[in-house]
């Protein structure tokens, strides 16, 4: 009988233990991995009983999220935030991350909210011009000019126009303080400010450039590649996007933003890493260019153009300079490129 007692004592003690092991397991909302990972499953192919299920489940989910909206709506912040990781055990997608991002924001957990909007523009959210404005917001309140200024001019490519709000929205205070926000606002929404001449911005930095490099790379089997760069300086704020296929065929889009310094004729930019899209499946491959960079653009009058003036500046030695078009063709045999311009641009403004 004591034998019988004791080995029923421990099954109950070995289970409430592995039941309380699974009450603290804890889940990171803020992974990509997670995420990703825990959306609703494709309908295609199911059969009944699971196609039910999967209702039942949309069904829950749904009830929970709109649940959460209220909670946010009320301005209960911290039961909100509590409410849509509920939702997110469901499952995940963009406008529950959207939305859990707006609350951390409003409970201050700033890194956090850029990594849950981050998420959630990773999983397809498609009002761009929102996401990108509240993006912009935060990293406002987080102090970080650049960055701010990054997203709220992705937000106005996507279609912002509420200006009138964004004056009255506290939340870009930390923007408004700058002594040249009105100048950084006019800069973004039009092209009042924006000078062809790279001599004048040289001496006038207030004013926008915008520079191109668009490349023609004509391999041995004479298939045409093409890089189309641009930057956009003005205010020492720097942005830059790329665009390319590399010898695989494998396309690469990166955006950058950082700030430049003018130092006589020659612009010294750094570069912080913002966002890549590519359909690499190499790692090691996707990290070379994720890496932050420092660049030197020294002006050269005869071109109207910059030569990079670091250690791929060895790349430029075969390219062919059309001032017309402010492109530059690489050809495979080009020996009488060089004694074509007696300098090499590689950006050139347009």
């Amino acid at each position: 009988m004591k034998k019988s007692f004791l080995v029923i004592f421990l099954y109950l003690f070995t289970n409430c233990g592995s039941e309380k092991n699974i009450e603290i397991k804890k889940i990171d909302y803020l992974s990509e991995e997670f995420a990703v990972n825990n959306q609703f499953p494709k309908e295609e192919h199911l059969i009944l009983e699971e196609e039910n299920k999967l209702r039942q489940e949309k069904s829950n989910f749904e009830k929970k999220f709109y649940d959460s909206i209220n909670h946010f709506k009320e301005k209960r912040f911290t039961e909100s935030i509590s409410k849509f990781e509920e939702t997110l055990r469901l499952h995940t997608s963009s406008e529950v991350y959207y939305h859990y991002a707006k609350s951390l924001k409003s409970v201050g957990r700033f890194n956090d909210s850029i990594k849950a909007f981050e998420i959630s523009e990773k999983l397809g959210f498609e009002n761009k011009k929102n996401l990108y404005y509240n993006l912009a917001s935060v990293y406002s309140l987080n102090q970080n000019l650049a960055e701010s200024v990054f997203y709220l001019k992705k937000s106005i490519d996507n279609g912002f126009k509420e200006f009138l709000f964004m004056e009255k929205d506290i939340n870009f205070q930390f923007l408004k303080k700058n002594k040249d926000w009105n100048l950084i606002l006019a800069n973004l929404t039009s092209n009042k400010y924006l000078t062809k001449n790279q001599i004048q911005y040289l001496n006038n930095p207030n004013l926008k450039l915008i520079l191109k490099n668009d490349s023609k790379n004509i391999i041995s089997n004479q298939k045409e590649k093409t890089t189309n760069s641009e930057m956009i300086l003005f205010n020492g704020i720097v942005f830059f996007s790329q665009k390319f296929f590399d010898e695989d065929g494998y396309f690469f889009e990166i955006s950058k933003n950082g700030t430049s310094t003018i130092k006589n004729n020659s612009l010294l930019i750094e570069l912080n890493f913002g966002k890549l899209n590519t359909n690499h499946p190499n790692s090691e491959v996707q990290k070379k260019y994720t890496m932050d960079e420092k660049l030197e653009l020294e002006f050269k009058k005869e071109i109207n153009g910059f030569v990079l003036k670091n250690d791929i500046e060895f790349m430029q030695k075969d390219f062919v300079l059309n001032k017309t078009e402010c492109t530059f063709i690489r050809e495979v045999n080009c020996e009488d490129c060089l004694k074509e311009y007696i300098a090499k641009g590689y950006f050139c403004s347009k």
